[in-house]
């Protein structure tokens, strides 16, 4: 082996070993700052929400601390009531029409605001008056309460 041959080598090795400590600190680093917060997230979300998905399969009523497992017979009682299944059927209704009602009034409005109209100054104030008013008042309110006392 050449002398240019063994230079090659060991900067091949020095980089390989560069890396391997960057993956080593990305491994460390993500085991400090991610790790923590997902553990506490999981304890505080997800632990909660797996305990309800199995208390969803028992006759628990909420008090007790006596409950048996049922299975599948709280699920096959709420689908065959036909009070929960018009409740839940106005509920898609209601909601499917406030989300296009509100995004078209909203779209509506904020061409209003923009786009060059006769009487735009006027949408704009009326539109806006609300928001400034009671920002003003609340800092009115807020200076004279912090001078008075």
């Amino acid at each position: 082996m050449g002398e240019m041959e063994i230079t090659l080598c060991y900067l091949h090795l020095y980089h390989r070993e560069i890396a391997m400590n960057k993956k080593r600190v990305n491994i460390r680093l993500f085991c400090e700052f991610v790790l923590p917060p997902m553990l506490i997230w999981a304890s505080i979300v997800i632990l909660p929400l797996i305990y309800g998905c199995y208390l969803t399969f028992t006759d628990w009523n909420g008090i007790s601390p006596k409950y048996n497992l049922i299975g599948f017979q709280n699920y096959i009682s709420i689908f065959t009531d036909t009070t929960f299944l018009t409740s839940i059927g106005r509920t898609f209704i209601y909601a499917f029409f406030v989300v296009i009602l509100s995004n078209v009034l909203g779209l509506l409005l904020a061409m209003l605001l923009t786009h060059g109209i006769r009487m735009q100054s006027i949408f704009r104030t009326c539109f806006l008056l609300p928001i400034w008013l009671a920002v003003s008042l609340w800092v009115i309110s807020g200076v004279t309460f912090f001078l008075l006392h």
